[in-house]
């Protein structure tokens, strides 16, 4: 009986079972508090679909973002905030995790990681509230001063560190002030102050402040010179990358604008104008939404 009410169901509101989900740009911004949502195709000066914004969502100065399993992780002041992908408007949050300054966040099996000051914690995936973290690497013999953003790769935790312009790996369980297993660096051209980070086919693609994108091989932890690929993307203040497919997005905080660029090339297209909202935009993610 069960079943036939289910598909009964399934005919009349088909929408109600995820059939209406397309991929979405998601876009944090910082000066203005928000989340805002684009079609992935959006160009120009192209209004958002809807906004995540209001008291009730507890967002402060929100920095990257994280996509998994429906929710949308959101690094936020001193917090790591979790929505609802489907969420619009002064919503709450579904669950708060206090992390002082969480600036880069990732998702890795039932993980979540987080960047801190000069810190990455490691705190279970449905962590909230003072959890506190099942591991933390931090330390001077870790060589990290600055790091934003992160993912896993290869057994390892790959974080961009700011302020010592390079890529810094560690094992994937490591705890406490421990040595990184490698780093990337990037000579002629230099890479500098990196942000944004993703991997693709063995290659991380970099976002720095210098306003450009540097492509490294994700299997040779080095000093790469020159390194695999470097073009010019006119950035002003990139702090969040993600990919889609063969498209990256780049949230372009000093510019106000998010740039969408190949993998290969130089900028496909570009949002920013006075009705996109977007107000120093500082984390991208693309995940299937409404």
């Amino acid at each position: 009986m069960r079943k036939w009410v289910w598909l009964a169901l399934l005919l009349i509101n088909p929408a109600s079972f995820g059939q209406d989900l397309r991929p979405r740009l998601f876009v944090s911004n910082e000066k203005s508090n928000s989340i805002l949502v684009y079609d992935l195709a959006a160009q120009g000066d192209e209004s958002p679909l809807r906004r995540i914004f209001g008291f009730r969502t507890q967002l402060d100065q929100p920095q990257q973002l994280a996509v998994h399993e429906g929710e949308l992780f959101v690094c936020s002041a001193d917090s790591v905030l979790v929505f609802d992908l489907q969420g619009e408007g002064n919503l709450p949050p579904l669950r708060q995790l206090t992390v002082d300054h969480a600036r880069g966040v990732a998702v890795h099996r039932d993980e979540l990681f987080v960047t801190s000051q000069d810190a990455i914690l490691v705190f279970a995936l449905k962590a909230e509230k003072d959890a506190k973290p099942r591991r933390r690497i931090q330390g001077s013999d870790t060589k990290m001063k600055g790091p934003h953003g992160l993912l896993v790769y290869n057994g390892q935790i790959v974080v961009a560190d700011e302020p010592t312009d390079q890529l810094l790996g560690f094992d994937l369980k490591a705890h406490g002030n421990v040595a990184p297993t490698g780093f990337w660096r990037a000579w002629r051209p230099r890479l500098w102050r990196p942000r944004g980070i993703v991997e693709w086919q063995n290659r991380f693609y970099v976002a720095g402040d210098g306003g450009n994108m540097t492509v490294l091989d994700a299997t040779r932890p080095e000093e790469q010179s020159p390194p695999l690929h470097y073009f010019a993307l006119s950035l002003n203040g990139p702090v969040g990358l993600t990919r889609w497919q063969s498209e990256l997005f780049v949230a372009n905080k000093l510019d106000n604008s998010t740039v969408v660029t190949s993998s290969e090339s130089g900028p496909l297209r570009k949002i920013s104008g006075g009705h996109t909202r977007l107000s120093m935009p500082t984390g991208v993610a693309v995940a299937l939404s409404r």
